[in-house]
């Protein structure tokens, strides 16, 4: 992996194998420059983290900042279509109350007030004869 992410270690820090009989000092010497190696790459580990972490951040604040502009956009044409609609709603609303109490106040056809006595039922029935009329 090239670039900046690449972690080098300079071959100055890990020194040839000794030979069989060589001193502990110089076992000493290596585990010291491998330790300290190490350390490097944990420490430029640690960066490349930190980096991402902030990278990450700035994209997700961009996004939800334009995520939320976008929104209070939406809102406010939204408000300004309530607003201009109001008239209209206020309109569509006295229309259908006035035809709810207008309903309200005249009986449905089917019963309508005839003239007295119109209907009346005078005790006939209608398939029956008529008094004083032969029967057929």
């Amino acid at each position: 992996m090239d670039g900046p992410h690449r972690v080098e270690v300079p071959e100055s820090d890990i020194e040839e194998q000794p030979a069989a009989g060589a001193p502990a000092d110089a076992l000493a010497t290596r585990l010291t420059s491998l330790e300290a190696a190490v350390q490097r790459v944990e420490e430029r580990v640690s960066e490349l983290g930190s980096d991402l972490e902030r990278r990450i951040e700035d994209a997700v604040t961009a996004e939800l900042e334009s995520v939320a502009a976008q929104l209070r956009r939406t809102v406010a044409d939204l408000g300004r279509m309530l607003v201009g609609d109001r008239g209209r709603i206020s309109q569509v609303l006295a229309e259908h109350r006035e035809a709810i109490v207008a309903a309200l106040r005249t009986p449905p056809p089917d019963e309508a007030v005839s003239a007295p006595g119109a209907d009346a039922d005078d005790g006939r029935d209608e398939q029956a004869p008529a008094a004083g009329r032969p029967d057929t």
